[in-house]
């Protein structure tokens, strides 16, 4: 009796108190795990049961709002969202193909994806400790090969790796976040690696005690994507170790253009903007002075492109 309690319930608990391992983020194999009032909203269909995970609810704090209770059920063809609202279920299908870009970020303890299509955007929040759980999603979304496997596995070849080897020797973060964030049978076309940007600086005797700057970046043109990999806040002070990787996945197909323009900010003098074929925009920040790679980059993408 008290199962079917909770159950009843969206397996929601309390920010205050640390939930147990029943409670968490997790795949769910059978119906029989489903929570009773996601049941007659669950999309079963004659294929068998879908990749699916639980998102428990989590109550308001100080430090991060609600979470409504939710599932996501991902097909060959779609992904499936289920939300909990005022006890009501609300259901969001989004068709695989017209998804124009996913982000994925991580810091810290916290992570979440974000998936962008045409109509809408939509932002799930978990715990880093769970990010495997929501890779096969990411990796069906960004059709990079078979999405039982984790993000990010299998073997690159070598030769791709070898082409970010300039960003080995400048930043081995970075390297390790592109790495990442290939697919495995992906082919590099061209990359570009920004180092962070000093906007400004306070010293007080000859020593900096402030200084904020633009944070780097990675760019990387692969035959089937743009991918884009910086840290999680675009302006920071020394001393902020709040940050963390963010992934932002566009198929090519989806990018209607990309044009580089020059800009009479001596620090960021260059600006890339990025059209997709959904009416969004995205713009990056360079620095010719600094930017590694850069007018590769450029020159790859006016060939993809069209630019």
């Amino acid at each position: 009796m008290t199962s079917e309690i909770i159950r009843t319930h969206w397996f929601t608990y309390s920010s205050q108190e640390a939930p147990s391992k029943r409670f968490w983020t997790r795949a769910i194999a059978s119906y029989e795990e489903i929570p009773s009032g996601f049941l007659a909203s669950f999309p079963g269909e004659d294929a068998g049961f879908p990749y699916s995970v639980l998102i428990p609810g989590e109550q308001a704090s100080e430090t991060q709002p609600a979470v409504n209770p939710q599932m996501l059920c991902l097909y060959a063809d779609r992904l499936v969202s289920l939300e909990a609202i005022h006890g009501e279920v609300q259901t969001t299908e989004y068709a695989l193909r017209s998804i124009s870009s996913i982000e994925h970020g991580r810091v810290l303890l916290n992570s979440w994806m974000t998936i962008h299509s045409a109509s809408r955007s939509k932002t799930f929040n978990f715990s880093s400790s769970v990010e495997h759980v929501f890779s096969p999603i990411v990796k069906a979304i960004r059709g990079a090969g078979d999405a039982s496997e984790p993000e990010g596995s299998g073997v690159k070849t070598q030769e791709e790796i070898a082409k970010l080897g300039y960003v080995w020797k400048r930043n081995f973060k970075y390297f390790n976040y592109a790495t990442q964030s290939l697919a495995p049978d992906s082919t590099i076309e061209a990359s570009a690696y920004q180092e962070d940007i000093s906007l400004s600086k306070l010293n007080f005797f000859g020593k900096p005690i402030f200084s904020s700057y633009l944070s780097g970046h990675l760019t990387i043109l692969t035959d089937r994507e743009l991918i884009f990999v910086k840290e999680s806040e675009e302006i920071r002070a020394i001393h902020d170790t709040s940050y963390g990787g963010v992934f932002r996945y566009i198929p090519v197909e989806k990018v209607k253009a990309l044009t580089f323009e020059k800009s009479d900010d001596k620090k960021v003098d260059c600006l890339a903007d990025i059209s997709l074929v959904d009416g969004k925009h995205y713009q990056l920040q360079f620095s010719s002075a600094t930017a590694v790679q850069l007018e590769e980059f450029k020159t790859a993408c006016a060939h993809r492109f069209g630019s």
